[in-house]
């Protein structure tokens, strides 16, 4: 009988336990999703009007500052949000990016340190009272989003299309590639390769044919590849010895190739 009492309470302890870290959780997790707007600050000197369409692109584990000077710097910086918590995704700043009128809001996540905390919890029963001593792990991230503005208007390059670059030249990498996501066509413009969504990937799929899909400089091997949600990432570019064009991302080092196709 007693033993079936224990294994009785040792089930109500485990259940309440368990209710309380799950409470524990989302009462942190609430007070981390205003984070980005606890945090923000103002830079520029005008406020815009609100904004419906804006893209996110969130990226991990690089200098954000840095990704910006690469890839955004035609873009105004209307102001920026930094913190160190929880993991908080960027979309979780949409909401802010909308009212003060962002075109763009790119943001970084990177692993700081796991913490670890104590928790007292007491249960009580007809028979007993039970104190369990509960560690709880906690890991914290640096978190920063920068917020951009097109003041100039100017055409980004997750936006070009075919018709934004003339073809200059010929070059030996003229043609189609593919892989098991995407075909595109490859042209020669100015001092850049230019890549093409050559046939639409699915019916579902945001992509279509004409979109830019990335970009290089066969000088130094060098560009900016668009991901599947349009982020631009910089990567490095090279044949490898089975004659695929091979793309390194520069950000996670994540590889991926396309070989030629010869449709005669």
């Amino acid at each position: 009988m007693k033993t079936t009492l224990s294994m009785l309470e040792g089930a109500a302890i485990r259940k309440i336990l368990h209710i309380y870290l799950l409470l524990q959780f989302i009462l942190i997790m609430g007070c981390v999703s205003n984070a980005y707007r606890q945090f923000y600050h103002q830079i520029a000197p005008s406020q815009y009007e609100d904004t419906k369409n804006y893209y996110v692109f969130e990226y991990s584990n690089v200098d954000i500052d840095e990704i910006y000077s690469l890839l955004f710097k035609d873009f105004l910086i209307i102001g920026e949000s930094r913190f160190t918590g929880l993991y908080s995704k960027a979309t979780q700043a949409s909401l802010l990016a909308s009212e003060i009128g962002s075109d763009v809001l790119i943001a970084s996540t990177q692993f700081k340190e796991t913490r670890t905390s104590f928790k007292s919890l007491s249960t009580h029963t007809a028979y007993m009272t039970a104190t369990t001593i509960v560690p709880v792990e906690v890991d914290r991230y640096k978190h920063k989003a920068i917020f951009l503005k097109n003041i100039n208007n100017i055409v980004p390059l997750w936006e070009t299309k075919r018709k934004d670059f003339p073809v200059t030249s010929e070059s030996q990498f003229d043609g189609i590639w593919k892989n098991i996501k995407y075909e595109v066509e490859i042209i020669k413009s100015g001092d850049d390769l230019v890549a093409f969504i050559d046939k639409r990937p699915s019916k579902r799929s945001k992509w279509k044919p004409d979109d830019t899909k990335f970009i290089f400089n066969p000088e130094n091997n060098v560009g900016i590849y668009l991901k599947h949600d349009r982020t631009p990432i910089p990567a490095s570019f090279k044949i490898n010895q089975f004659g695929h064009l091979e793309i390194t991302l520069f950000t996670n080092q994540e590889r991926f190739s396309f070989e030629r196709v010869n449709y005669n």
